[in-house]
């Protein structure tokens, strides 16, 4: 006996909807991991378990010269790399660490992505989001509505992405939970309802189809269409409204998915799934999405489309760089100025309004941005010292103040050389 951890309310494990708060979830994870080492430490005998772990003998791992030479040539022909976005905040967190390993090694890059506070997704070849519970962030994911239409102006134009289970339900049009619906990224033909019992738990079998994108398109695949895979899957959700010609990329064998016989929604470089599947345990996904990746990425033009931030208009995509300025001056209305400010995070009030109409009355007459002396002595004039300062302006716009957002929602072009 080398210890025993006696029961401990402060090392309790938080639970809520669905099963265990996720760690991502929690701001003090890292610190409950911590205490956790403590009591171990203080009631197990760590010395004695050192003690023994030295008494077994060394590993020898048989090194033959065939092994040798298949590292070499691995190392000879490592992958393309590619820049894979993974979905990663407190909305979805499902991630296997194995699984992340198997894409690095498949030569993802692999870059960090937040649906609630992003405003567009960063330049990539391909995105990964995983399992969550976007039904308790329903409203935070509605209200980043520029990322959301960016994201599916992306998918449109062929961005490949895989999602699982929670990744399935931000894609859709709307998710309904109890007496909430939000609207979601639209990108999937369907919308998606909670319910109070689950709809489908525990393993699956999946048998590829000819629709599978993966093993359709990818190219020097010894797997053909008929692929059988094993997964999991756990949800409480089930999908409403799809269409009747819809493509799947699996029957399902034993489970559920998404109606009782397929799972794997298709649709344009897009495989949504509620099974969660394994690189190791039966099915070699991180590979083949990543040929797929590459396939797309050197036979189609995305990558112009993947690079380029939005702010979506009226229905329309409207071009800005990575700061949120305008590519072309004639793009801008007041509905842009609305739509970029909300992108922001920012209410506009009348008196945003008036230094817009400010910056952009200055800049015809002028033909350059107003700078902020300029700024402060028309104001003080109009609002008088006590709101006609530097400071209250800096206060209306806190991202970069008025030199830099105010002319940002102006849609004004960034200039060389701006301070």
């Amino acid at each position: 006996m080398l210890g025993a951890i006696a029961h401990d309310p402060q090392l309790a494990l938080v639970e809520r909807h669905l099963g265990l708060m996720p760690n991502q979830e929690k701001d003090d994870a890292s610190q409950l991991v911590r205490l956790i080492g403590e009591r171990v430490s203080e009631q197990v005998d760590l010395a004695q378990v050192l003690a023994l772990a030295k008494t077994a003998p060394p590993l020898q791992p048989q090194i033959t010269q065939t092994h040798v030479t298949q590292i070499t040539a691995q190392e000879l022909n490592k992958p393309q790399k590619l820049r894979i976005g993974l979905v990663q905040d407190k909305a979805f967190g499902f991630y296997y660490p194995d699984d992340v390993l198997a894409l690095q090694a498949a030569g993802a890059e692999l870059v960090t992505v937040n649906a609630l506070q992003d405003t567009h997704l960063p330049p990539l070849d391909g995105l990964f989001i995983g399992g969550g519970f976007p039904e308790v962030f329903m409203a935070p994911l509605e209200s980043n509505h520029a990322f959301r239409m960016h994201l599916k102006s992306l998918i449109e134009a062929g961005l490949p992405v895989y999602a699982e289970c929670g990744g399935l339900m931000y894609l859709a049009r709307s998710l309904r939970w109890k007496d909430t619906v939000a609207d979601m990224v639209g990108a999937l033909p369907m919308d998606v309802v909670m319910h109070d019992r689950p709809v489908g738990r525990g393993y699956v079998r999946l048998q590829t189809t000819a629709d599978a994108p993966w093993l359709t398109n990818a190219h020097e695949h010894e797997q053909a269409p008929g692929q059988t895979l094993q997964g999991h899957e756990f949800h409480y959700s089930s999908v409403e409204n799809l269409p009747i010609d819809s493509k799947f990329a699996y029957r399902v064998l034993r489970g559920y998915g998404i109606d009782g016989q397929h799972d794997g929604l298709v649709v344009h470089n897009v495989l949504a799934s509620y099974a969660h599947l394994r690189s190791g345990a039966g099915a070699d996904w991180t590979r083949q999405f990543m040929d797929f990746v590459r396939l797309k990425k050197t036979s189609e033009s995305v990558t112009s489309v993947c690079c380029a931030p939005f702010v979506w208009v009226n229905g329309s995509p409207i071009a800005t760089d990575t700061e949120g300025y305008l590519k072309n001056l004639g793009d801008w209305s007041e509905d842009f100025a609305k739509a970029q400010a909300q992108a922001e995070n920012l209410t506009l009030t009348e008196a945003h309004w008036q230094v817009i109409a400010y910056l952009r009355a200055y800049y015809e007459e002028h033909r350059v941005q107003a700078q902020v002396r300029a700024m402060i002595w028309h104001f003080s004039k109009l609002w008088g010292p006590e709101l006609g300062n530097n400071h209250h302006l800096h206060t209306l716009f806190p991202v970069g103040g008025p030199q830099k957002q105010g002319n940002r929602l102006a849609g004004l072009l960034k200039t060389k050389g701006e301070h």
